[in-house]
């Protein structure tokens, strides 16, 4: 079983203003899926029974009429996908938890910390650590070929350092503690190729298990056809085939707490057309804002009228710390004209509100 731990946002349809825990796997076979779970890894005595599953067939994704892989020659069954809310916890406290099944097995005995009640440092050492970072895919461990843009097939081959980094310096403090990942989008780099996202949720299942892995979605898990272009961007900025026909699907589907209406996006089995991929979570002092920069940012667009809604209605008593990521860059250095059309762009509609509201930091 594949198995990933998210804070729950509180812009979450289950968020009921209490310590909550998104806890997200991956199960070939489902009888009665739960997640057991306590304050004492001898002593599993809560239990939650899951009913919130997802299932990905060839024909839910995009563009098979134009070649993409996703739907054809790329996909691959991921099994059932299955999403459990746990609400009302203690606040920044380890919990010790095992997901599956008495017919089918369940896993080892993992461990989360949830969050600092809002306006707080963690008990530790009173701050709040983070990691961030985008673009970073995969590498299948025996060297065995997959899809990939750069090194012949080999997969993303820098990123197992980045994983192996916060597993061997992150997790246990030898360098240091995180709190909290946040990825903010390309995340696996599959592009239609299925297989890739098991080796992906693979490759962070050390990390994933214990820490909340937050994301945001980027162009290789989204764009396609039916896709938002904004006005004067440069012609190759925004191209269809970017997730192999994805349509977010796979990402939405793999990471259901990561968008402002899970209900409906649920229910209409993370339709393009439905699901909104930008939401908000906090942790202790900080709440971070993961917008889309794949859907209409400009100014009075739906996500526009959103984001500054949260802004508005931000306690900077209890938040004095407010992150915003995007994917594609608000600013930027390099000389790409599709690069810097976007930054352009996203800076028009967009810095007013980060200026008026005094974003402590952005990164894309």
């Amino acid at each position: 079983m594949r198995v990933h731990v998210g804070v729950m946002p509180t812009s979450s349809d289950f968020y009921d203003n209490t310590p909550s825990m998104v806890i997200v796997w991956i199960q070939k076979a489902v009888n009665n899926p739960v997640i057991k779970y306590g304050l004492s890894k001898n002593r599993l005595d809560m239990i939650y029974y899951a009913t919130n599953f997802t299932e990905i067939n060839a024909d839910d994704y995009c563009d098979q009429n134009d070649g993409e892989m996703a739907g054809t020659a790329g996909y691959f069954k991921m099994d059932m996908i299955i999403t459990g809310y746990l609400t009302g916890l203690e606040a920044d406290t380890e919990y010790f938890y095992s997901v599956g099944d008495e017919i089918y097995g369940y896993t080892d005995v993992y461990s989360f910390k949830t969050a600092p009640l809002n306006g707080k440092y963690t008990k530790r050492d009173d701050t709040i650590k983070m990691i961030l970072f985008g673009d970073m895919g995969d590498l299948t461990v025996d060297g065995s070929l997959h899809h990939s843009w750069d090194n012949n097939n080999k997969g993303e081959l820098g990123s197992i350092n980045t994983t192996q980094t916060i597993i061997d310096y992150y997790l246990n403090g030898e360098s240091d503690y995180t709190d909290i990942i946040s990825h903010c989008g390309d995340v696996s780099y599959s592009v239609g190729y299925e297989s890739e996202w098991d080796t992906f949720l693979f490759q962070i299942s050390n990390i994933a298990t214990t820490i909340p892995y937050m994301t945001g979605i980027g162009n290789h898990e989204y764009s396609y056809s039916g896709m938002w272009i904004p006005d004067n961007v440069y012609y190759e900025a925004y191209s269809p085939g970017d997730s192999g026909g994805e349509c977010g699907v796979s990402y939405n589907s793999l990471f259901p707490f990561a968008n402002s209406n899970n209900i409906q996006s649920r229910n209409n089995n993370y339709h393009p057309n439905t699901v909104q991929p930008y939401y908000y979570y906090d942790y202790g002092v900080v709440r971070t804002i993961m917008l889309s920069t794949e859907h209409d940012y400009s100014y009075n667009s739906p996500q526009y009228k959103w984001f500054e809604n949260v802004l508005q209605n931000t306690d900077r008593n209890a938040f004095p710390w407010i992150i915003v990521s995007g994917h594609r860059p608000m600013y930027s250095n390099d000389d790409w004209e599709g690069d810097t059309s976007v930054a352009q762009v996203m800076r028009q509609s967009l810095e007013p509100l980060f200026k008026t509201y005094k974003i402590s930091f952005g990164y894309w």
